[in-house]
C-alpha cells in the first residue's frame, strides 16, 4: 500500500507499507555476491541484524508504553493525592478510558472541603492546605472557589510552581483557555523539568482547542492534535513525541477528570498516530468510543464512533461489534469497582481518619511491580495483544540470532 500523495507529515496507520520481511539474502565475505545454499563463507547481509534488532526495540518499547504506564507520567494538579500516587504504580490506559482506578469520589471531597477549612482557620498560610482545598473545589465542579483558593495561595507565594500549575488546570476546566496559559507558561519558566516537562503537552492541547476547536478531535487525522502535536511540540523524534504526549494525556486523566471526551478524543488521536508499531488501534477504538458516549453534541457522538471504526480497520481480524461489546464488559466491572470503593470511602467517613483508612485500604498493599500487561488492557480474542509486544520483540531476536548461526554452517 503506497502512502497517499496528500499524506503530510508524519505517517499514520493507513498510510504506511507493510512492514517487510526479514532478508534470507547472504553475501560472500570478499564481495557483493549473493550466496547460495550451502557455500561456505558467506555472511548475513547487514538488513537481517538491523531489522531483527528493530523488531525486538519496536516490541519492548510498545509493551512498555501502553502496558506499563509508569507514575512519572505527570499530574496537573498538584494535591495530597498526586503526591501520593506519584509514589505508587500508575494506572493503565485502559484503566483511565474505563474509570477502572483509585480516585475518590464526590461524598469524600466534600468531606475534604470541610476538613480543610477548618484547619485553614488555625494555619491559614499553609500552602499544602490551599492545595488540598482548590482540587476538592475543583473536583465537585466549582471552579470558581477553586481559582479564588489558588489566588489566595498566589499573594502567599507568587513565585510558586504548584500555584500556578494549579491555577492554569482550574482555569481551564472552567473554559479561560487564555488565563490557564498564562499560568501554564508560567509554570514551566518557574519549573521546566516538573512533572518531566508534562505541562507542555497540556499547554499544547489548550492551544490546539483554540486554533482549531474541539470538534478538530473528532475529525481527520490531519486535523486531529496529534498532528498538532507533531508540528508544534517540542523537537525531537516523533515516536518520542508521540509518547511522551501520550503520558502526558494519561497524567491529566489520572488526576483531573477521567471521563472528559476532550481527553478522551486527545488520547485516541495520539494512539492512533501510527508510531506505535503493535496494536494501538484497539486503544484508540475505545477511547474514541468512549469519548462519543461522554459528549453531548449529536455530530461529534456520530464522528467519535466513526473515527473508532476507522482506525479499528487497521487491527486485522477485529470486528467493531465485539470491541465494543468488550468496551461494555470492561465498564461494567469498572462500575463494580468503583461502587465497592465508594462504600469502602462511606465507611471512612465515620472514622476518625478519613484519609488514613483510605490510604491504608487502597493505597498502603498496593503492588509496586509493573502490572501484567494483560491484567492492564484486557483479555480475550478481543484484547488488544500489547502483552505481547516486548515478548514478540524476544523470539524474533532470538530466531534472528539463530538464523544467522545456521547459515553460517551452511545450513
Amino acid at each position: 500500500q503506497e502512502c497517499p500523495e496528500e499524506s503530510q507529515g508524519p505517517l499514520r496507520r493507513a498510510d504506511r507499507t507493510p512492514a517487510p520481511v526479514l532478508s534470507r539474502r547472504r553475501l560472500h565475505r570478499n564481495s557483493s555476491k549473493p550466496c547460495r545454499r550451502g557455500e561456505q563463507n558467506c555472511l548475513d547481509s547487514p538488513p537481517t541484524l538491523v531489522r531483527t534488532a528493530r523488531c525486538f526495540a519496536i516490541g519492548t518499547l510498545v509493551g512498555a508504553l501502553l502496558a506499563v504506564t509508569p507514575v512519572d507520567a505527570t499530574a496537573c494538579i498538584w494535591d495530597r493525592d498526586t503526591l501520593a500516587m506519584e509514589r505508587r504504580r500508575f494506572p493503565g490506559a485502559l484503566h483511565l478510558i474505563t474509570g477502572h482506578f483509585v480516585h475518590h469520589g464526590p461524598d469524600f471531597y466534600a468531606w475534604r472541603i470541610e476538613d480543610r477549612t477548618s484547619r485553614l482557620e488555625e494555619r491559614p498560610d499553609d500552602l499544602r492546605l490551599l492545595d488540598d482545598l482548590a482540587a476538592a473545589y475543583d473536583k465537585t465542579g466549582d471552579h470558581a472557589a477553586a481559582i479564588a483558593t489558588m489566588e489566595r495561595a498566589l499573594l502567599l507565594a507568587p513565585e510558586r510552581y504548584e500555584t500556578h500549575a494549579n491555577l492554569g488546570t482550574f482555569h481551564a476546566h472552567s473554559g479561560q483557555f487564555d488565563q490557564a496559559l498564562v499560568h501554564i507558561d508560567r509554570a514551566l519558566e518557574i519549573n521546566p523539568q516538573a512533572h518531566f516537562g508534562r505541562e507542555r503537552y497540556q499547554a499544547l492541547l489548550i492551544r490546539y482547542l483554540q486554533k482549531r476547536g474541539i470538534a478538530s478531535l473528532s475529525q481527520s487525522s490531519a486535523e486531529d492534535f496529534a498532528s498538532y502535536v507533531f508540528e508544534h511540540g517540542p523537537p525531537g523524534d516523533a515516536g518520542e513525541q508521540q509518547a511522551k504526549a501520550i503520558k502526558g494525556v494519561l497524567g491529566m486523566m489520572h488526576f483531573g477528570k477521567h471521563d472528559s471526551p476532550v481527553l478522551l478524543g486527545a488520547l485516541a488521536n495520539l494512539l492512533a498516530a501510527g508510531y506505535v508499531e503493535v496494536d494501538a488501534a484497539q486503544l484508540a477504538a475505545r477511547a474514541y468510543l468512549r469519548a462519543s458516549q461522554r459528549v453531548e453534541d449529536s455530530k461529534m457522538r456520530k464522528a467519535y464512533r466513526a473515527r473508532a471504526k476507522e482506525v479499528l480497520h487497521y487491527s486485522e481480524g477485529v470486528k467493531f461489534r465485539h470491541l465494543e461489546a468488550s468496551l461494555e464488559q470492561e465498564l461494567a466491572a469498572a462500575r463494580t469497582f468503583v461502587a465497592r470503593m465508594r462504600s469502602d470511602e462511606a465507611d471512612f467517613l465515620d472514622t476518625d481518619d478519613p484519609e488514613a483508612a483510605f490510604d491504608a485500604m487502597y493505597f498502603s498493599g498496593m503492588d509496586m511491580s509493573p502490572p501484567n500487561p494483560i491484567d492492564a488492557i484486557g483479555r480475550g480474542p478481543q484484547g488488544l495483544g500489547v502483552a505481547a509486544g516486548g515478548t514478540a520483540g524476544l523470539i524474533l531476536l532470538l530466531w534472528g540470532i539463530g538464523a544467522i548461526r545456521r547459515r553460517r554452517r551452511g545450513f
